[in-house]
């Protein structure tokens, strides 16, 4: 009955291009096809659980068949994944002409680490100055001898300042020869990775995620944030009650300090830390505002022997020295 459903899921590997992505590709890894195998593995399981009331007696136990499904997940994964280890070692490193300009040429050889035997490149043509169609024919020719001189496997190209009728002369030619052919869009340097492809009947068009967080992300992550905090007070919490007894016995005041901050998009919020400093800390400022001969400036004030802090927020000797302490201890 297994064997029955197999043809079915190599029909859906090949429907998924599960056999023809790694000629389109250079970086040929096997978690870019993990989404697809979990789809074949899930196909396979329901096949195999629709068909056995039909094929043979008795039935699969819903264990079973998690089992089945799993079990096919994970070794395809591991199978492909060594699979690919193999072909890399027996096979030869994809040679690479590169047809763009020569900075876009450093920065892909230097994404190609030394001994990285998925790709090399080997040769770079440039596509700017252009214009006219006997400047096309002499471009491409060349490309065609570089072809056959430097035994390429790939053609990568990179879309020019030139009119994009010469980027999609040169996709043609390239292909005319036989070998693999990918473009670099410039596009992606101002964008990066953080794109989604959509189809439109045809039409392609690239999605930029924007800035910050989705509606959705935000309620994750403020959820994250208030279970992992209570989870961290709560197992801090002996620690904090000695740190917050050892700030009341050594100096009078509150434990907790209490500072109004400007948060994302000027939001004033307060912020709470545990007491570091002697009360009253502030009022102290300007009989430390000169050190020595120099001023310290308006907007920024850190001392790196501080006299106002505590034990509790540092090394330091306790308060009976002050103004005259000379002990190191950063601000707090």
């Amino acid at each position: 009955m297994a064997l029955l459903a197999l043809p079915l899921i190599i029909v859906a590997g090949k429907a998924h291009r599960l056999y023809d992505r790694d000629e389109l590709v250079v970086n040929k890894t096997t978690m870019d096809q993990a989404p697809a195998l979990f789809q074949c593995a899930t196909l396979y399981a329901l096949l195999v659980a629709l068909m056995q009331d039909t094929f043979v007696d008795g039935s699969l136990s819903a264990v079973q068949i998690v089992g089945l499904w799993g079990t096919l997940f994970i070794s395809a994964l591991l199978a492909r994944r060594n699979a690919r280890c193999l072909a890399r070692v027996s096979t030869l490193i994809e040679r690479c002409l590169f047809v763009g300009t020569e900075e876009s040429y450093e920065r892909l050889q230097s994404k190609l680490p030394e001994g990285d035997r998925r790709a090399l490149l080997v040769g770079r043509m440039a596509l700017n100055h252009i214009a006219s169609d006997h400047m096309v024919d002499a471009s491409t020719a060349t490309m065609h001898r570089l072809i056959e001189n430097l035994d390429i496997h790939r053609v990568i190209i990179e879309p020019s300042e030139a009119p994009p009728q010469v980027t999609l002369d040169f996709v043609r030619e390239a292909k005319s020869s036989g070998v693999r052919v990918s473009l670099l869009p410039r596009i992606l340097e101002v964008v990066g990775s953080t794109i989604e492809v959509d189809d439109v009947n045809g039409i392609t068009l690239l999605g930029v995620r924007r800035f910050g967080l989705s509606r959705s992300s935000k309620i994750i992550k403020r959820s994250f944030d208030a279970v992992g905090s209570t989870i961290g007070l709560l197992a801090l919490s002996p620690m904090l009650l000695a740190f917050a007894l050892l700030i009341k016995l050594e100096t009078p005041g509150p434990v907790i300090f209490r500072q109004t901050r400007i948060g994302r998009g000027g939001r004033e919020f307060t912020m709470w830390k545990f007491r570091t400093m002697v009360r009253d800390a502030d009022k102290l400022k300007p009989a430390l505002r000169v050190v020595g001969d120099r001023e310290q400036p308006a907007g920024l004030f850190k001392l790196p022997d501080d006299p106002r802090a505590t034990r509790a927020g540092c090394d330091a000797p306790h308060l009976t020295s002050w103004p005259s302490s000379s002990t190191s201890c950063a601000a707090r």
